[in-house]
């Protein structure tokens, strides 16, 4: 089957021709290819139908519209024989080659050398692309794997730091551990000094009793004295026999009451003792 190909971008120059003559031989395609005066490619070829619609889609070829110097086929058109759009060639060659037109009075294979060294430097252009893009790719790997490192060291930091907290922790818990005991010896020692405050209030207590029972001794003796007062007024009368008797029975009622004051004096101060060595030895 004929087929006529029309392609439609950037297609002159950029060594379009010599790689369609390149595929097509491939595919064992015969046919011509050409550059039209529009910058279009014109491309006839003889082939079964799948390996011509198979071969249109491997010359569809698209490195980017935006550089001038890629090799960018915008779109085809196949128009096979007996349809509107075909149309014979002046020949036909044998195998698959490239009309040069108004080019043949250049050497040929000096152009279709020049058209594929234009293709292998387009084709090295797309490696060095791809090795920047590579380049670029490792370099921002690197950023990151400096990253890394850089927050590898920041948490190498964090940790030591967590481990001199730990250990103050640790020094915190011990101190309070100490302060734990010492509120409870101060706890202790409250309870005490409490103890103390109710012996000191029951020695005053009993200190205020020894004075009321002074009183009480003191109000009594002032009785007797008024008592011995009122006998020596009577026995004034008496003879003075009587009066010495009398006198010796005062004195020695005299030596008697002191004695007895003596002795309680003597018992209320050891009663005091035993009582606040007594409330001494409930707190220890």
């Amino acid at each position: 089957m004929k087929a006529r190909i029309l392609v439609y971008g950037n297609v002159q120059g950029v060594g379009f021709r010599a790689y369609a003559r390149q595929t097509a031989r491939n595919m064992q395609i015969s046919g011509l290819v050409r550059n039209l005066p529009g910058g279009n490619v014109e491309i006839y070829c003889k082939a079964r139908k799948p390996a011509i619609e198979k071969f249109a889609e491997k010359i569809d070829v698209k490195e980017g519209r935006e550089d001038p110097l890629s090799l960018h086929v915008e779109k085809t058109a196949v128009f096979f024989e007996n349809q509107k759009g075909y149309s014979e060639p002046e020949f036909w060659p044998d195998f698959f080659e490239v009309d040069y037109g108004a080019e043949k009075n250049f050497s040929g294979e000096m152009l279709e050398r020049t058209e594929i060294a234009s293709r292998i430097l387009n084709s090295m252009n797309k490696t060095l692309k791809g090795v920047d893009a590579k380049t670029e790719l490792t370099n921002q790997k690197l950023e990151k794997l400096n990253m890394l490192d850089e927050l590898a060291a920041k948490a190498d930091a964090t940790n030591s730091k967590l481990d001199k907290l730990g250990g103050l922790i640790s020094k915190a818990d011990m101190t309070n551990s100490k302060l734990d005991g010492l509120i409870c010896k101060a706890d202790s020692t409250n309870s005490k000094l409490d103890k103390l405050d109710r012996i000191d209030r029951n020695i005053e207590e009993l200190k205020d009793d020894t004075k009321t029972n002074f009183n009480r001794l003191d109000r009594t003796y002032g009785k007797i004295s008024a008592e011995m007062k009122q006998i020596g007024r009577s026995i004034t009368t008496n003879s003075k026999s009587s009066q010495a008797k009398t006198s010796n029975a005062l004195s020695t009622l005299n030596k008697n009451t002191n004695a007895n004051f003596k002795t309680l004096n003597k018992t209320l101060a050891k009663l005091i003792k035993v009582a606040v060595l007594h409330q001494i030895n409930k707190i220890y």
